[in-house]
């Protein structure tokens, strides 16, 4: 498996206001080749029950955003954080959750806002960065 060029990842994480919990992890990253978001998550486990990551294709930003809106609670808060993967898989396919935990870490973080209400314009500003800046690879 071939390793691609830089590639800009978008990582949110969702933390329950009653609990200060994560409860979900959503990551955004954009496939150059096939013109197409790639989506990426997974809840956290509760006392009850072992979540299965998700695993999702977009063409369109809106949607993305859509999803992410109607994915994570209005009343917590969110982390966003840009970070510069550049040993992701050359196929989308085979980029998982594991794998985007394993190749977003605080040496190749671009940025990182934590303790953010959740809104539509700052959603799309980072959404509109993963899916316009990247390298041909």
């Amino acid at each position: 498996m071939d390793a691609r060029s830089d590639c800009i990842v978008l990582k949110i994480v969702e933390t329950e206001h009653d609990t200060g919990d994560t409860d979900n992890t959503i990551y955004v990253l954009y496939d150059s080749n096939r013109r197409e978001y790639i989506v990426r998550g997974l809840r956290s486990p509760s006392s009850k029950d072992e979540f299965e990551p998700y695993s999702f294709r977009c063409y369109c930003t809106k949607v993305v955003i859509d999803f992410i809106m109607l994915t994570i609670d209005n009343n917590n808060i969110v982390s966003y954080s840009l970070y510069n993967c550049n040993d992701l898989p050359y196929e989308s396919d085979d980029i998982t959750v594991d794998l985007l935990n394993d190749s977003c870490y605080k040496c190749v973080e671009i940025v990182g806002y934590d303790n953010m209400v959740l809104t539509r314009k700052t959603l799309r500003k980072y959404v509109d960065i993963v899916g316009n800046m990247f390298n041909h690879y």
